[in-house]
């Protein structure tokens, strides 16, 4: 079963990820997790799939540590073409980015990320991502020449579903003033790879015309507020009953898949929220 979290940045995608996953370990669901990683950010704790978890001493190294050593395992683990870059090279083309730099770069990161969900989907128990694919279609919208409502669908439509999609939401006030304690926190180095504030801003809106786009195309989704760590406390529960019924349905889907009344659906899920103002 795969989960994937949606939201601007700062909206609180990694902090939500790590304490969801130790919430429903607690609970003795099986779950595990796979962060996108952010080079400000601590590394977790051992045992996370997905992760690197060696240690490299500055955030910088980490930053580009982990990208190489994902290319290098998926280039041992595959033979012939590749269907992670089949799927980078689609969603590429229909949502072309306006420079080379952007294009390279969300052409890497959506292979390894194609990587991590093939390889998620065939596990057992819940895979939960920070950042999933509707994440990296946000991502493209934000760079693309050509944003038009058929191209971002077109472009959900050829990346593989969650499961469920949870997306947070928070104010532009809050979401800018998490950026500037981030950014604070950070050194000059480390500035200058992450997005300016109006760029991060318009992922908002990205991730707005994405979770609309996954409501009409009849994907699973749930709405959650993250404007203070108490709403998301307070959703926890929600998130883990919401969770726990879904994996339990697939579950006996799969018991049940010989035979006619045995299929799921999940079209009920969506259109949930929960604390909208």
């Amino acid at each position: 079963m795969i989960v994937e979290l949606l939201g601007a940045p700062g909206v609180g995608k990694t902090t939500l990820a790590r304490t969801l996953s130790e919430y429903l370990k607690h609970r003795k669901i099986p779950i595990a997790l796979w962060l996108s990683y952010r080079p400000a950010e601590g590394l977790p704790p051992a045992g996370i799939m997905f992760e690197v978890t060696r240690y490299v001493p500055n955030a910088i190294a980490r930053r580009i540590a982990r990208p190489v050593f994902e290319t290098l395992k998926m280039a041992s683990d595959t033979f012939g073409d590749s269907p992670d870059a089949a799927i980078s090279e689609k969603l590429i083309h229909i949502l072309k980015p306006t420079s080379t730099l952007s294009s390279i770069r969300l052409r890497h990161y959506i292979r390894r990320l194609s990587y991590a969900r093939r390889h998620a989907a065939q596990a057992s128990g819940i895979m939960l991502f920070d950042q999933g694919f509707a994440q990296a279609v946000c991502s493209l919208i934000v760079v693309a020449s050509d944003r038009s409502t058929w191209r971002i669908e077109r472009a959900l439509q050829e990346t593989p579903s969650a499961n469920l999609f949870i997306r947070l939401m928070a104010s532009d006030e809050v979401l800018i003033k998490r950026l500037h304690i981030r950014e604070r926190r950070q050194s000059r180095i480390e500035r200058v790879l992450e997005l300016d504030l109006d760029t991060n801003l318009r992922m908002a809106r990205a991730v707005d015309t994405v979770y609309d786009a996954l409501q009409r195309l009849g994907r699973p989704t749930i709405s959650i507020e993250t404007h203070d760590y108490s709403a998301l406390d307070r959703a926890l529960p929600l998130l883990e009953r919401k969770i726990t019924e879904l994996y339990q349905k697939l579950q006996q889907n799969e018991l049940d898949r010989a035979t006619p009344g045995g299929s799921l659906s999940t079209t009920s899920l969506c259109g949930s929220s929960y604390g909208q103002r």
